[in-house]
């Protein structure tokens, strides 16, 4: 639907094409807007032209930094699986304590990647000393 001028904020993000995106820096005031058709590139664009205002970020390097974490932690996911499917099967005590140590091995990982994605989503502000 559309924002009609009786609306209260259609100053803000009133326009005539959908689909709408109107993204504003943290003191409110508004950095751009796309409408109608628009291109995944000038949307990501427009979000990074968003963060630089308000934070010290590099937002290409924090897309790549942070699609590693997540695609590390999605292999840990599939070793959990293979593991938990491995423990359902009837195995030896050798094999159980192997799978063990396994567990705790990507158990470590995940928490050192959590670390790693825990500083990664520190974000400066600019205006901060």
């Amino acid at each position: 639907s559309t924002i009609t001028d009786d609306h209260p904020y259609h100053r803000f993000i009133g326009g005539r094409d959908l689909p709408r995106f109107v993204l504003f820096s943290s003191d409110g005031n508004e950095v751009g807007k796309l409408e109608g058709k628009a291109s995944p590139s000038k949307l990501f664009s427009l979000m990074k032209k968003t963060a630089r205002r308000d934070f010290k970020v590099n937002v290409d390097r924090f897309v790549k930094d942070y699609q590693k974490i997540l695609t590390s932690l999605d292999k840990l996911d599939t070793l959990k699986q293979a593991v938990a499917q491995k423990e359902a099967r009837d195995i030896t005590s050798a094999e159980k304590r192997k799978l063990e140590k396994k567990k705790e091995e990507i158990a470590k990982e995940e928490e050192e990647l959590r670390a790693v994605e825990e500083e990664l989503l520190k974000f400066k502000r600019r205006d901060a000393a």
